[in-house]
């Protein structure tokens, strides 16, 4: 339990509780940041940037992933990754996965030699 909520004689299931919108607000962003980092790699603009930060999401949402899995009963867990959209059961699967999207990133990340997208330097040409 937090010390914060010892100290205010206030539940941590109170504290999570009210910040619920903060949360809706964050994970909004998350997807957001994603589906930017994705495209960025797609369109091949800031390649080695985005593929740096993609599998920065990646090995943090694997290692909660990972803690989570660890920490608490394997037959209860969820991804939780889609909501309630998709209900994915967690477990060495689900980090197996992320593992393997992290090494891909990490791949693009070496592979890649430009700093800058192809795109911004065909403006210099014309």
């Amino acid at each position: 339990m937090p010390v914060f909520c010892i100290v205010s004689d206030v539940k941590a299931e109170t504290f999570f509780h009210s910040c619920k919108y903060v949360l809706l607000l964050l994970s909004l962003v998350v997807i957001f940041v994603e589906l930017l980092f994705g495209t960025m790699m797609i369109l091949n603009f800031y390649l080695r940037a985005a593929a740096l930060c993609a599998a920065s999401l990646l090995a943090f949402f694997t290692s909660l992933l990972a803690l989570q899995f660890a920490l608490s009963d394997a037959t209860s867990l969820t991804c939780g990754c889609f909501g309630r959209l998709w209900i994915e059961p967690a477990g060495v699967w689900s980090v197996a996965k992320n593992i393997l999207l992290l090494f891909c990133c990490l791949v693009i990340y070496l592979a890649s030699t430009q700093s800058q997208s192809k795109y911004e330097s065909m403006g210099d040409t014309i």
